[in-house]
């Protein structure tokens, strides 16, 4: 009647079923997705935030178009197009989180620092006919509306998290599910630059359809927190290291961020660091042959007891007494080369970011050709690559805090012309003035009218000859000639008969 004896039911493994695994790579699509952002995450969770609930309607369009159309080869690479094993490489869509927290690595900080800070380090100014009350115009704008202090941070973003977007901000005085035209707008009611990371938009309308458009994969409405949808002629957009097409939905059509291209090389690097620093530690190792009886019983307490007292007192002057039947075996780990392992590892991030090892670890390049002038021209070609990819956003940041200054209007500067990146010393100069000076000679000798070559010579800002003053009736190369030929005599210049 009563059931004393329970069976053990065995629980048996499921078997894989090849032929379902089969069924379901044929069914299943690989979708390209987003980066999740805080606000998609707060649109798709109907928060209720400014404007949340129109955009939340144009999102959902946007999602099944992108959905409908494109499907992802990406993800299956090296994987025979299956679903067990899939292929992550460069495909997971970018993890902002993680960027902001890699960022905080101080060898990263220090690669965005100088990324972002060396191209504004000399300066630069807009390029026209401005007077000197207009220069000092701009430079007081740039202190009160925190320009160069935001294209800063831009750049760095773009490095960061791959881009950014600059909130142009009139007030209320725009619809900003409009466009902007700056040439119709009052620029009197310019509140300032702010900046907006990708953690904060969610693209809402992008052409994914027509890619004989300009605006192909380039969002034309941004939902923003706290603003709601705003047209894109409102931003600036700062972005770096620009994927192709089919991967632009995975780094929210900006660029793809620093932090994840390199993250594997810092990694090892710090690892490498680790590891150097954890073998300098044990690069010697003690062996105490002893009886057996010291690994058991109270021996072996005391044998403890032993090992730790010699830890504790080892250096080169203490002293331990061992028994006839002990004998110690002194093992040492050469760290020859070690060093340049570890600087191998820091070559690499070199490499990738075009910064100099000069520059990253503050030291100078090892050998007889280590004139560090190859290194120096890559980097500052980068830097210079960087300014020429923001210098359109320069000139339209200038031309809004000019109107602002002024009569409200905005100005459309001609260029943006940035200061040398290398400023010469004293002596350079000097070296590089007296080679000029022998070129304008060969001018004169050509023919080259002597007021031509003074105003070629006064373009040259560094060699500050605008304040002089010359006398081109009276003076000639004969004259010049003359005079010199009157030093080698020993001669003076003025006892000298001249023509």
């Amino acid at each position: 009647m009563f059931n004393w004896i329970k069976r053990k039911t065995k629980q048996v493994a499921e078997v894989f079923n090849v032929s379902a695994f089969e069924d379901l790579k044929q069914k299943k699509e690989f979708k390209i997705d987003e980066p999740m952002t805080l606000a998609r995450v707060r649109l798709e969770g109907k928060a209720k935030d400014f404007g949340a609930e129109k955009g939340l309607k144009i999102y959902n369009e946007h999602r099944v178009k992108i959905k409908n159309q494109w499907i992802n080869p990406l993800q299956s690479v090296n994987s025979g197009y299956g679903n067990a094993q899939l292929s992550v490489y460069n495909y997971q869509p970018v993890n902002y989180y993680e960027c902001y927290a890699l960022a905080q690595d101080p060898l990263f900080n220090k690669i965005f620092n100088i990324l972002s800070n060396t191209p504004f380090a000399n300066g630069g100014q807009v390029a026209g006919d401005l007077t000197d009350n207009e220069i000092d115009l701009l430079q007081t704008a740039d202190t009160r509306y925190n320009v160069t202090n935001t294209l800063r941070k831009a750049v760095r973003s773009s490095f960061v998290s791959g881009g950014c977007l600059v909130y142009m901000d009139f007030g209320d005085s725009v619809n900003l599910e409009d466009p902007l035209d700056l040439a119709k707008i009052n620029m009197k009611n310019f509140k300032g630059f702010r900046q907006i990371d990708p953690l904060n938009i969610t693209a809402v309308n992008v052409n994914t359809t027509e890619p004989a458009k300009p605006d192909y994969m380039k969002p034309s409405m941004w939902y923003v927190i706290g603003l709601g949808n705003v047209h894109a002629s409102h931003f600036l957009i700062f972005e770096e290291n620009i994927p192709e097409l089919v991967m632009r939905p995975m780094c929210m059509y900006l660029g793809m961020p620093l932090t994840t291209l390199i993250k594997q090389d810092i990694a090892n690097s710090n690892l490498v660091s680790q590891g150097l620093a954890n073998l300098v530690n044990r690069f010697r190792n003690l062996y105490l042959q002893t009886g057996s009886e010291n690994f058991t019983g109270a021996g072996a307490l005391n044998f403890r007891q032993r090992l730790e007292a010699m830890s504790l007192v080892q250096d080169n002057f203490s002293i331990y007494p061992l028994k006839d039947t002990e004998t110690i075996q002194q093992f040492t780990t050469s760290l020859a080369g070690m060093d340049e392992v570890c600087e191998f590892f820091y070559q690499i991030i070199a490499s990738k970011t075009d910064i100099t090892l000069s520059i990253l670890l503050g030291k100078g390049a090892q050998g007889l050709s280590g004139t560090l002038e190859g290194e120096r021209k890559n980097f500052y070609d980068r830097i210079r690559t960087i300014q020429s990819e923001i210098k359109q956003n320069i000139i339209k940041m200038y031309g809004i805090v000019y109107g602002a200054m002024t009569d409200g209007k905005f100005r459309l500067f001609n260029d943006y012309i940035f200061n040398p990146l290398e400023v010469a010393d004293e002596k350079e100069k000097a070296e590089q003035l007296r080679s000029y000076v022998e070129v304008a000679r060969s001018f004169i000798e050509m023919g080259v009218k002597p007021e031509d070559v003074l105003s070629w010579l006064k373009q040259y800002k560094d060699f500050h000859l605008d304040n002089m003053d010359f006398d081109v009736e009276t003076e000639s190369l004969e004259d010049y000639e003359q005079l010199e030929q009157g030093k080698d005599d020993g001669i003076k210049p003025e006892e000298k008969e001249v023509g």
